[in-house]
């Protein structure tokens, strides 16, 4: 059975300049991986197939967003397929890095659980009102419902043509207003609709996809008892809109990796944030003696 820990290297997107310091991160993992071969993983860069490119394009909006959401709604569904046709495989975002051999051991635990229950894993996340599932760390165990298989058809559903439509139709942009405008042409006085909104395009699309398919959301959709939720604890260092060097989340004695989430102020490098939160036992562990 597949032993995978894999990554989405979308359309070359660990290649570029501004992915720099996502590369170093996968760096430090493959490395990790590498060098304890005797627990049997093998890590793995991902990218979409044609066939998916093709359905997506045929089946939802997803191509019509900006770059910014249409890579990251894209790069879930790829992340959701990899692991519904390869269970015992474990997803690990791009941002997301494993610290050292204890941190594969306990994946290697959950692992098994997983494909001994036919039942997927997947992140649990604290927030500042508590803990709710998410998609940056997940693990496949197979099974005719999975939780991947879900949320596959859950973000096609959600993100084709007629529920985008839906949504715009009874979400008008926020702040919108409507004034007159007075045309004295022809001394025939008319009046002129016109509307002036306060919310970006951008801001605009970004709240649609928060609201129907973002990678929160669609766990509303599933049965909490389909799946299991990994402790935050091990995973998670502060808030996923917050500073890497907050202390109000981070346990420094269980944590075992990180996710430096991509709306935080800034990533560390691996290093700097090991040392700062002084979780020494780590130093060495992803990087060649």
């Amino acid at each position: 059975m597949d032993k995978k820990i894999f990554t989405i290297n979308l359309y070359g997107y660990l290649d570029e300049d501004k992915s720099k310091i996502c590369k170093e991160y996968q760096d430090w993992n493959k490395s990790l991986i590498e060098k304890f071969p005797e627990l049997g993983f093998e890590y793995k860069l991902v990218d979409i197939t044609k066939e998916q490119e093709d359905f997506l394009k045929d089946n939802t909006e997803l191509f019509e967003l900006s770059n910014k959401h249409k890579f990251q709604m894209i790069s879930d569904y790829v992340r959701y397929e990899y692991l519904k046709n390869n269970p015992g495989s474990i997803f690990i975002d791009t941002d997301f890095v494993l610290f050292g051999r204890d941190s594969l051991l306990e994946l290697d635990t959950l692992r098994n659980i997983s494909i001994r229950n036919g039942i997927d894993w997947t992140a649990g996340e604290m927030g500042r009102h508590g803990q709710h599932s998410c998609n940056w760390l997940m693990i496949s165990g197979g099974g005719d419902n999975s939780l991947c298989s879900q949320l596959s058809n859950l973000l096609v559903e959600k993100s084709n043509k007629d529920s985008i439509t839906n949504w715009k139709l009874n979400n008008k942009r926020k702040g919108l207003e409507e004034i007159q405008i007075l045309n004295h042409s022809n001394s025939q006085e008319s009046s002129i609709k016109n509307f002036i909104s306060s919310e970006s395009d951008e801001d605009y699309e970004r709240r649609m996809v928060f609201d129907l398919f973002w990678g929160y959301k669609l766990y509303e959709y599933v049965n909490p008892s389909d799946y299991l939720q990994i402790p935050f604890y091990n995973w998670q260092g502060y808030f996923w809109n917050g500073s890497w060097t907050d202390t109000n989340v981070i346990h420094p004695d269980k944590i075992l990796g990180c996710h430096f989430f991509g709306f935080a102020e800034e990533r560390p490098d691996i290093i700097e944030f090991l040392k700062y939160h002084n979780i020494k036992r780590f130093y060495n562990d992803g990087r060649e003696e």
